[in-house]
């Protein structure tokens, strides 16, 4: 799993000890279901191997870092050098991702 790769990805991805948190409030849940019910959603093919899994069709569905940033822009940061190996074992880098956390 790509995610589990980058220890800085998986800690902002998966962990949400309270412990680990200040200036935590509630928001207006209205709010963010609007914001999220007017993100597109796309069917898409990922550009590099990096995130083929043989077990699950190259086929993607989702919406896009650039349509979430628009609408949530805390929801998303900048990976400037993301590292991975590709299927043939070669170190590869993709510099300037956007991840949606």
């Amino acid at each position: 799993n790509w995610l589990l790769q980058c220890s800085q990805c998986s800690d902002q991805a998966y962990y949400s000890d309270e412990t680990q948190k200040r200036n935590s409030k509630p928001l207006d849940l209205s709010s963010m279901y609007n914001q999220v019910a007017s993100l597109p959603l796309h069917q898409y093919d990922h550009a590099n191997d990096e995130f083929v899994n043989k077990f699950f069709s190259l086929t993607h569905l989702g919406a896009l870092a650039g349509d979430v940033k628009s609408v949530m822009p805390l929801a998303v940061g900048l990976v400037p050098d993301r590292r991975w190996i590709a299927a043939n074992g070669t170190s590869q880098s993709t510099k300037n991702v956007n991840l949606v956390r």
